[in-house]
């Protein structure tokens, strides 16, 4: 697709309550993890290393809007994930 890109997590968490309020028409915003562009790296400093460190993902959407679950870049489950403009 081109133009697009998935969602960070404040949009995808405005899409999400929307959505509820019934005020966007969006499917299966709740109910299971989805992904988020929305990423940190989790370095600890007294052994940095260049390029140490490990890229936590952030997760949203499985009971509420509000709730996040962080995600590691070797996890290797499929979650859904949703692309914005």
């Amino acid at each position: 697709m081109v133009d697009r890109r998935l969602c960070r997590l404040p949009e995808l968490r405005a899409a999400c309550e929307q959505t509820v309020a019934g005020k966007l028409p969006l499917k299966n915003m709740l109910g299971a993890w989805e992904w988020t562009s929305t990423f940190e790296i989790e370095v600890d400093y007294s052994t940095y290393t260049e390029g140490a460190g490990n890229t936590k993902y952030y997760l949203l959407g499985k009971e509420d809007c509000k709730a996040k679950r962080a995600a590691y870049e070797t996890d290797s489950r499929p979650y859904a994930g949703r692309c914005c403009k």
